[in-house]
């Protein structure tokens, strides 16, 4: 079985994961991101986060996991990640990766307790893999569609503690 390896995302991280995205995670940019294709989105993404790693199987990209502060005030940060469509092929592998990742993470920020963000409520695939991980969901909420502002897609934010 393959084993994930993990470095500090680069440019060509990016790249490679734009030009494979998930269509779950190429909809979650675009709603969140303001409209901006993948790799735009993406690459922004990267930029204003803390730190991010970017996970490989077989030298190939295949995932970007960012942290940034939230809020010193009361000791948030929000986590994220992005993938391409070999997630969906072998999801175990990365799934038991994703601990060890979140916690190398959440290293980063020792000061931050809780970790957070949203995600469509349609993307089942994320809750079960963020409910394996220890999150806690609340109430959805309704965000504004920017290329369809008379359109409405429930996300669901989530939080993790420090574990």
């Amino acid at each position: 079985m393959t084993h994930p390896t993990f470095h500090t995302a680069t440019p060509a991280d990016i790249a490679a994961i734009a030009a494979d995205i998930r269509p779950s995670d190429a909809e979650e940019l675009r709603i969140g991101c303001w409209g901006l294709p993948p790799l735009t989105a993406l690459a922004n993404s990267v930029a204003i986060s803390d730190h991010t790693i970017a996970a490989h199987l077989d030298a190939t990209p295949v995932a970007i996991f960012g942290i940034r502060a939230h809020s010193l005030i009361d000791r948030t940060a929000i986590i994220w990640m992005i993938g391409t469509r070999t997630l969906d092929t072998t999801p175990r592998i990365l799934a038991r990766a994703s601990r060890p990742c979140l916690r190398s993470l959440m290293a980063t920020l020792p000061w931050a307790e809780t970790f957070h963000n949203a995600f469509p409520t349609s993307h089942t695939h994320v809750r079960q893999w963020l409910a394996w991980l220890g999150a806690w969901f609340s109430t959805p909420i309704l965000v504004t569609d920017p290329e369809h502002p008379e359109t409405t897609i429930p996300f669901t934010p989530f939080t993790i503690g420090r574990q």
